[in-house]
């Protein structure tokens, strides 16, 4: 199966500008204590940063991306663990917004999309 490497991009440009959405969202219900709602918006939203690392892990191993470092998110991704464990949800909420979310626009701005 061949992809197109511009339309990997562009996949990877929208999800990333979704998964900034979802950050503030997750906040926003955890900060208004609607736990439930956040849980399972935090769940899918995890999911897409491990397709997201996913891909720019493997578009760096081909040279095909501005060398990005995921594993700049791996202390945040282990804060929002113990997060979870402890039930800690403005923790959860302060470093999707202060931490993640600046690190999310910062990828975004570094994968470029050609117009078709």
């Amino acid at each position: 199966m061949s992809y197109d490497i511009q339309d990997i991009y562009a996949t990877l440009h929208d999800y990333l500008g979704k998964l900034i959405i979802a950050s503030d969202d997750i906040s926003n219900f955890y900060y208004q204590n609607k736990t439930e709602e956040a849980a399972l918006l935090l769940a899918d939203f995890l999911k897409g940063v491990e397709w997201t690392t996913d891909v720019i892990h493997n578009l760096n191993n081909l040279n095909l991306v501005v060398k990005i470092d995921i594993s700049v998110l791996d202390p945040f991704l282990i804060e929002i663990e113990n997060g979870l464990k402890n039930a800690d949800t403005i923790l959860i909420s302060d470093i999707l917004t202060y931490e993640i979310k600046p690190i999310l626009e910062n990828w975004l701005s570094q994968i470029k999309v050609k117009q078709k």
